[in-house]
């Protein structure tokens, strides 16, 4: 998994879909999505190394896009 964050924001976390980025941000209440580009100086970190919460978030969308890119390949 391609998961990565910058020293300025550590907080946001960067995931690299094929060329897509999606950048997940902290909000109040949850994680919030949004397309991005990929920033300079960032650095790579570990799927153990986010919080669980986005974990879930991330592996839902995985399932998601896999299933989408499965049906499009088959159809």
């Amino acid at each position: 998994m391609n998961l990565y964050r910058t020293p300025q924001n550590p907080t946001d976390i960067y995931y690299t879909l094929g060329e897509n980025v999606i950048r997940w941000k902290q909000g109040a209440t949850d994680w919030i999505a949004e397309s991005s580009k990929l920033p300079e100086n960032i650095e790579k970190i570990d799927f153990k190394d986010i919080p669980q919460d986005l974990q879930e978030e991330i592996m839902a969308i995985s399932i998601r896009l896999r299933a989408v890119n499965h049906t499009v390949g088959s159809g």
